[in-house]
């Protein structure tokens, strides 16, 4: 379930930035800036779900050892 979560996270943080900055780059023909910041906002938005993941991920571990430590 976690993995399905983060994908669909991932491909709208990867896609409407790009998508959002090309639209706004077409209708005033100022391309390729307007993507490139889209393109920048991806790479940011991608780290912080990998990170909330991996936290998550962390968080989940923790618990199980916690738990197994106490069986």
């Amino acid at each position: 379930m976690s993995a399905l979560n983060m994908s669909w996270q991932l491909a709208i943080v990867v896609l409407a930035p790009i998508i959002i900055g090309n639209k706004v780059d077409i209708s005033l023909k100022t391309k390729p800036w307007f993507t490139v910041v889209g393109l920048l906002l991806a790479v940011a938005g991608t780290v912080l779900v990998i990170r909330s993941a991996i936290k998550r991920a962390d968080e989940a571990m923790a618990a199980e050892t916690a738990r197994s430590k106490h069986e």
